[in-house]
């Protein structure tokens, strides 16, 4: 692999060069163009204009350097390079030079490309290293010569000069605009088409350009620093050299790095897992979510992200655990899961209510059964691995006349997207709701007691009151467990709220099913916690 990874670094080294120097002293002019200047140097010419006559081929990083990077498995040190003195840049911008090489651990053990950087700070040479970590695609691109261009992530590991001040940045990117890219990485030196120069002052403590991840108890950083010695595999780096300040992409890269950084040291092995598996995709699914267009700048989407990772440490990173976050985040996103509606239309409405409770009679006592359909019989999981989030629905019972009915959203259309006015990312758009025949409809749990005929007319009387005044159905706020519990609590039972646990508001029948196993009945109350299909209507 190291073969490999020289050649790679042949590719990509002209693309990344960087500058650190004081800003007390270094600022450039506002509005005025950098005279830039690249090219390759040998190494006579790199020691003659340096006077580093004694420049050796093998870089090792002090042992008291507190902000030495290491693998998270510990598979291999940053402290023994081999510099490769082929293909050095010299970079000169508004005369600031600096100097990158080609250097690879003596031990490879990952896909990780590394760069040593000598830069001039007052008169003396400093030395920093970067780590370019491409896509697994882009890697393979680099190994077969198909592409030139770095794709990944990208973060400083080495730093001889740590230090409080303000930094000027230069980030140099070559990018040919004409003929073959390699033609234009030899011969196109010192042309502007073929540069493209980021630029732009730091001058906050935690955004100054150190190790983003520093191992415990090492300095640097500021903030960031978590303590574990586990990097940030979200795929984002929050380098000043990457983005302009302010960008998209720069609010991306802190928000992925703040969010790694806020998490304990438990949930980042989480994510890391074990040598069998990680949760590497669910993690930079978490991620993705912040990062929509719509939750960048959201502190209350960040604090349900935060809800996620709880969630699943909380449940044992149980598959069952991760498959509904991952649902979670799809459904908020478009209002489906994999493509498809979760919520659906009643097979078949009921158009008029006091029509179809018109058999019962309201002087006389009745039975009614309140039932949950779990979406995973014996949890409070709020959607399943096939996508099936549940149904809650009651049925009343007067001698041999039944009735069963349920709540629904007239159309999937709406039925499940956030609400775009609010940050919440639990609240949902309303849209018109309706009541299903339920008959015949399976069942997991189900609780049933005696009404008397007073509480047999109330429930009547409301259940056709909510169906004639245009119902709104909401996920979040009234779904089809909200308004069973509501209709069911005129009884003399009263279910207690059925909030799902975790990230999700609302009222679940995963969650009812689980309540409804856990309540102590009255007298002459009975619980089927066997499951079961719902009875079929009768009107005589």
């Amino acid at each position: 692999m190291k073969q490999h990874i020289k050649k790679i670094q042949f590719l990509v080294i002209a693309l990344f060069t960087i500058m650190l120097s004081s800003c007390s002293d270094d600022l450039y002019h506002q509005g005025s163009k950098p005279v830039t200047k690249n090219k390759t140097v040998s190494i006579e010419e790199f020691k003659r204009n340096t006077g580093l006559h004694n420049f050796s081929k093998t870089f090792k990083i002090p042992k008291d350097n507190t902000i030495a990077y290491r693998n998270a498995d510990g598979s291999y040190e940053l402290s023994d390079f081999d510099i490769n003195f082929d293909y050095i840049k010299q970079v000169v911008v508004e005369n600031k030079i600096s100097y990158t090489f080609n250097i690879v651990p003596k031990i490879v053990t990952s896909k990780s490309i590394f760069n040593l950087v000598i830069y001039n700070h007052d008169g003396n040479w400093e030395t920093s290293i970067l780590e370019l970590i491409p896509t697994d695609e882009n890697f393979d691109k680099l190994l077969a010569g198909i592409d030139n261009e770095f794709e990944g992530s990208i973060r400083q590991v080495y730093s001889a000069r740590i230090s409080g001040n303000c930094y000027t940045v230069a980030y140099y990117v070559e990018s040919c605009t004409y003929g073959d890219s390699d033609a234009c990485r030899i011969t196109c030196d010192q042309c502007n088409l073929c540069m493209t120069l980021v630029r732009y002052n730091v001058c906050n403590e935690t955004e100054i350009i150190q190790p983003l991840y520093p191992l415990s108890g090492g300095g640097g950083g500021g903030s960031i620093g978590s303590g574990s010695g586990l990097s940030d595999p979200s795929g984002y780096i929050f380098d000043p050299n990457m983005y302009e300040l302010g960008s998209k992409k720069y609010q991306q890269a802190k928000n992925a790095a703040e969010f790694w950084h806020g998490l304990s040291v438990s949930q980042q092995q989480w994510v890391y897992g074990n040598e069998n598996e990680n949760n590497f995709e669910t993690y930079r699914d978490i991620i993705a979510y912040i990062n929509r267009p719509e939750n960048i700048n959201n502190n209350e989407a960040k604090d349900f992200a935060r809800e996620l990772v709880n969630f699943v440490t909380a449940n044992n990173n149980s598959p069952e655990a991760i498959q509904e976050i991952s649902s979670i985040l799809d459904l908020l996103k478009d209002g489906k899961v994999n493509g498809q509606d979760v919520l659906v239309a009643p097979d078949v409405a009921i158009t008029d209510m006091a029509d179809y409770l018109s058999c019962f009679d309201t002087s006389q006592p009745a039975i009614i059964t309140l039932y949950a359909d779990q979406p995973i019989s014996g949890s409070k999981i709020i959607i399943s691995p096939t996508l099936n989030v549940g149904h809650a629905f009651i049925s009343i019972r007067q001698g041999t006349k039944i009735k069963t009915l349920g709540f629904y959203p007239i159309s999937t259309l709406g039925s499940a997207l956030p609400n775009p006015l609010t940050p919440d990312p639990r609240d949902f758009l309303s849209t018109p709701g309706v009541f299903g025949n339920d008959e015949n409809h399976t069942f997991d749990v189900s609780i049933t007691t005696t009404i008397t005929s007073t509480q047999l007319s109330n429930i009547i009387t409301s259940t056709i009151a909510v169906a004639q005044s245009n119902p709104q159905y909401n996920l979040g706020s009234m779904n089809c467990t909200d308004l069973a519990i509501l209709i069911f609590n005129n009884s003399n039972i009263e279910v207690p709220s059925c909030e799902s646990p975790g990230p999700w508001s609302g009222q679940t029948p995963g969650t009812l099913g689980e309540v409804i196993r856990d309540l102590v009945l009255p007298t002459g109350s009975t619980k089927n916690t066997t499951g079961g299909t719902a009875p079929a209507n009768s009107n005589n």
